[in-house]
């Protein structure tokens, strides 16, 4: 749902106006419903990958537990995918490329991508940000105001991927998942989780410096900011999985907050 609606705001963020959006508003539901079976597609794909680690880390789940056939799973992941490609050719070639582009980036992350580290946290990062893009291909505007709200959440959610993975640390070593934890430890990825949550709290106010972003915008991302910085310090403080795992669900719903900020960036 989140990624379908980061859809929506990359779309209002690239329009001129409101009217703009109005004008568009088939081509933006089915760019919502793009980003929702394509990110349903990635994360059933990746339960599929996980298992074995999801023995460990999250036995709970459907495929670890037994409550679902690894048939049933791959059903889910052609039909999700299928979908989704084809809402996003609905749209145009542009978007469809886009799409295409995001679906391609999330399996060779977790083919492959995920053992490597930082570079998987950034993989995932682009899938997460990509909606910016998408959205604006559909009104077809990819300015340079869009790319900066693209690396805001690319940033925020990199320092996101890293928190996670001192969450995981123990099944991806088991698995041999070189996670930041796993090569450095909780404390140093810790740390570099607070690198790109700054990054991001920093890149966050220059809509409001470009005259991108009125009041409402200032408002909001501020509260946004002091909260991921609050819970990226409190991670640095005590970077076990416990805290980690705190962290990484307030964030989530501080990255919420934040898309809401942006879709009133012109308000």
């Amino acid at each position: 749902m989140m990624m379908g609606f980061a859809v929506i705001v990359g779309a209002a963020i690239a329009s001129s106006s409101y009217g703009t959006l109005a004008e568009h508003s088939i081509q933006l539901l089915l760019g919502f419903l793009t980003g929702f079976f394509l990110t349903a597609a990635s994360m059933v794909f990746n339960d599929i990958v996980d298992v074995e680690i999801d023995r460990i880390n999250a036995p709970h789940r459907p495929l670890p537990s037994g409550r679902m056939s690894f048939s049933c799973a791959w059903t889910l992941f052609a039909v999700f995918s299928t979908l989704g490609l084809l809402l996003s050719l609905l749209i145009g070639i542009v978007p469809f490329a886009i799409a295409l582009t995001s679906l391609l980036v999330a399996v060779a992350y977790n083919v492959r991508g995920k053992r490597t580290g930082l570079l998987g946290n950034m993989m995932v990062s682009y899938t997460v940000a990509i909606p910016m893009l998408f959205g604006g291909s559909i009104i077809g505007e990819i300015s340079g105001r869009l790319l900066v709200f693209y690396m805001i959440i690319f940033l925020a959610n990199t320092g996101r991927e890293i928190t996670k993975g001192i969450v995981d640390a123990i099944g991806d070593r088991a698995r041999n998942i070189l996670t930041l934890s796993v090569r450095y430890g909780g404390y140093k990825a810790a740390l570099a989780a607070l690198a790109f949550y700054t990054s991001a709290v920093a890149l966050s106010v220059v809509p409001v410096l470009m005259n991108w972003a009125g009041t409402l915008y200032a408002m909001l991302v501020s509260i946004v900011d002091a909260g991921i910085l609050y819970y990226a310090l409190v991670l640095v403080r005590d970077p076990s999985p416990q805290t980690a795992f705190l962290v990484k669900e307030k964030v989530l719903y501080l990255m919420l907050l934040g898309l809401i900020a942006f879709l009133l960036a012109q308000a």
